[in-house]
């Protein structure tokens, strides 16, 4: 469900900043079973309806995108702020 959030806030800040600017948007994440559902409609949960159909929305008003699954372990950074728990105020918090 995280990444279906994240698919869809990734979603409207690009409309939003490139509206007028036929890019092309591509949207990576590590679970091989969301890239299904996004494939897929008759696999997804039917409890998620309502942001997959956000999800639809949002592609129709974008030129070109492309999901894709990638390593978990590749983005090391994300990985390592993940279980250190580490939030964004105190990891670029600068001292005066």
């Amino acid at each position: 469900m995280v990444v279906l959030m994240a698919i869809i806030v990734a979603i409207e800040m690009f409309t939003s900043l490139f509206h007028n600017v036929q890019l092309p948007l591509i949207i990576e994440f590590d679970l091989n079973m969301v890239l299904n559902w996004l494939k897929y409609r008759s696999l997804s949960p039917w409890s998620l309806r309502k942001l997959f159909v956000k999800i639809e929305d949002g592609c129709r008003h974008i030129a070109e995108i492309q999901f894709a699954v990638t390593n978990h372990k590749k983005n090391g950074m994300a990985e390592t702020l993940a279980k250190a728990d580490m939030s964004r105020k105190n990891f670029f918090k600068a001292a005066w």
